[in-house]
């Protein structure tokens, strides 16, 4: 069994956190991003708007993913999505993009990681994440 750590850090502490697991896993880590600005003190108070009215966000780091691995992670969104805004059209959007996905064992190349980001970013702006 292969274990991956992925972490979130506003501010750097789970980070440290996350770091100090995996050494003591002895396994590999590897940071998402969120694709909105939350540094500094009215990051904070963004974050905590987003916590409280549960609005999600679309995290940013595939890289280091196989398209399965982020098909699932995309899977978990639309789910998410469904239950806290209702149904859209943007959820068949991104059901299509997750199918091809699900047949990739490996890392994306470049393309279609600039490919994906792209429909990422607007499917954030079409469900005002």
């Amino acid at each position: 069994m292969t274990i991956l750590i992925l972490f979130y850090s506003r501010t750097g502490t789970t980070k440290k956190v996350a770091n100090l697991i995996s050494e003591n896993l002895n396994c590999d880590n590897e940071e998402i991003f969120d694709t909105k600005n939350r540094k500094g003190f009215f990051g904070y108070i963004k974050s905590a708007k987003d916590a409280m009215r549960k609005n999600l966000t679309i995290l940013e780091k595939i890289d280091k993913l196989p398209g399965e691995q982020i098909a699932m992670l995309l899977e978990r969104l639309q789910d998410d999505i469904l239950e806290k805004k209702g149904f859209s059209a943007i959820l068949t959007q991104i059901r299509k993009g997750i199918d091809p996905l699900k047949r990739n064992m490996n890392l994306l190349n470049n393309t279609k990681k600039e490919e994906l980001k792209s429909k990422m970013n607007f499917w954030r702006s079409k469900l005002k994440l």
